[in-house]
């Protein structure tokens, strides 16, 4: 028991729920330079983040908002804390790849569409 409540595990933890955020943050940041409002989705078992309206997008920005998250994570947590030596980010890194499979899969169906819409979260101009 010692052994997973250890210092070593309980930093992983946090760094994981950062890596989490700063996943979400890179979604946040690629709508936005693309010149999109975003807004945090509202559900606690499906964190995210929505456009604040439906939006057509290209194929660039579509793959540029969905491989984002990844991309900024790996490079502002992950590629830091190679550099400084520590010692479990191939763990982060994994976890990233994982967290990230559903953007991957979401950005390959992009790549077979005539035209791209991304949905907000609950948009009344559909219901």
């Amino acid at each position: 028991m010692d052994k997973f409540l250890s210092f070593d595990f309980i930093v992983l933890l946090l760094l994981a729920f950062i890596l989490l955020g700063v996943h979400e943050f890179g979604h946040w940041l690629a709508y936005r330079v693309c010149g999109y409002d975003a807004v945090l989705r509202k559900s606690v078992f499906v964190p995210g983040i929505d456009p604040k309206k439906d939006i057509k997008v290209s194929k660039i920005q579509g793959l540029f908002i969905a491989l984002n998250g990844f991309l900024f994570s790996a490079f502002v947590e992950i590629a830091p804390l190679m550099f400084l030596g520590y010692k479990l980010w191939k763990v982060l890194l994994l976890g990233g790849i994982a967290g990230a499979i559903v953007d991957f899969i979401w950005a390959i169906s992009m790549l077979f569409q005539k035209e791209i819409y991304i949905y907000a979260g609950k948009s009344k101009e559909r219901d």
